[in-house]
């Protein structure tokens, strides 16, 4: 019973006993080694997004504070020669901490949006009824291997208050 895998539906993740399993080590363990390579190929997919937003912010909040940095400063004495000079030397101050005020919020959105869709990309990659499929096949396997004579697959509709699921019950 301690090698027997279980499945979460409403995560669709799959444990054996109290140890999670990752998408890869199920489909391995199931013998699904094509799915093992696409779990795998998600999960690369999902650190690369996540590291890419979290390169794509700080490259935005450095370059905004580079270029908020670099903006005329107002009070340098060059500016005060008359209001001519002081005028323009404000309108580059402005233009500059607004566009490096515009970058860093850029880099920061564009990269919580990117860290946020690599989070979202599951790495199972089958439906919760065919990890169960999968789970319940690879059971019978190890039951009949384990020499139990007959196995016994029930779903069990289950509903409660505010709450409507499916059981499974397997016996052998």
């Amino acid at each position: 019973m301690e090698r027997l895998v279980v499945v979460d539906v409403q995560s669709n993740a799959t444990r054996i006993g109290t140890r999670a399993l990752s998408a890869s080590e199920f489909y391995t363990r199931v013998e699904r080694t094509d799915l093992a390579a696409r779990a795998e190929d998600r999960t690369r997919q999902r650190v690369w997004m996540m590291v890419g937003g979290g390169l794509v912010a700080v490259a935005g909040v450095t370059a905004g504070l580079v270029v908020m940095g670099n903006a005329q400063n107002t009070n340098d004495p060059s500016c005060a020669k008359d209001i001519f000079t002081q005028n323009a030397c404000v309108d580059s101050s402005t233009r500059s901490t607004s566009t490096g005020a515009l970058i860093l919020g850029a880099g920061l959105v564009l990269g919580a949006g990117l860290v946020t869709w690599g989070a979202l990309i599951p790495e199972m990659v089958t439906s919760p009824g065919e990890t169960v499929r999968l789970a319940a096949d690879y059971n019978l396997a190890l039951a009949r291997k384990h020499g139990a004579t007959s196995a016994r697959l029930q779903l069990i509709p289950s509903l409660a208050p505010g709450q409507a699921g499916l059981l499974a019950r397997l016996s052998f």
